[in-house]
């Protein structure tokens, strides 16, 4: 569990570093050294620093095994081979009639 832990702070910190740090530090750099017409530029940065949740959260479901067993049970719809279901136990009642008398 420890190593699964660490891999994965590993690869978020990676992913920190090449999607938010880098778009910040270049977004500052357009600004600081004055470069003109950068709209386009700055609005694809910004939308890779929004990536960084949906991708940070891609990689903790990938990299914790027990997550991932989950997701591909959920998908893939598959039960656990090892898993007992038990069987429910179904009354029955003879059919009774009913006379009313006269």
């Amino acid at each position: 569990m420890q190593l699964m832990l660490y891999n994965s702070v590993l690869i978020q910190g990676w992913n920190f570093i090449v999607l938010i740090l880098t778009s910040v530090g270049l977004i500052c750099m357009f600004v600081v050294l004055e470069i003109r017409k950068t709209a386009i530029m700055v609005q694809l940065l910004i939308a890779f620093m929004e990536i960084h949740g949906v991708s940070d959260l891609c990689f903790i479901m990938y990299f914790i095994t027990p997550y991932r067993r989950y997701i591909k049970e959920k998908i893939f719809c598959r039960k656990k081979p090892n898993q007992v279901i038990p069987k429910q136990l179904t009354t029955t009642m003879p059919a009774t009639v009913i006379v009313k008398p006269r």
